[in-house]
């Protein structure tokens, strides 16, 4: 998240650092409960897998945009 606020990657707040890990344990319980079947989920539990899903996606475009630039700068890096 930093690397990607550094070269001014646009990252959703709902997207960035500290909900993935509740969002995740929210998602698993539930598929606990409802013998793993995504469709019982309940629509609350639906979204938090689609912010979810949101999240991963920005996270590998972002890193992606940063490996790019950085990339970049190898052709003029001299040890």
């Amino acid at each position: 998240y930093e690397y990607m606020k550094l070269i001014g990657y646009p990252v959703p707040p709902n997207a960035g650092p500290g909900n993935t890990g509740k969002r995740l344990r929210d998602i698993r319980g539930q598929l606990i409960k409802k013998d793993g079947s995504y469709e019982k989920l309940t629509g609350v539990a639906k979204g938090k897998w689609t912010k979810l899903l949101s999240h991963n996606r920005h996270d590998c475009t972002g890193m992606r945009e940063v490996s790019l630039r950085a990339m970049g700068r190898l052709g003029s890096f001299r040890p």
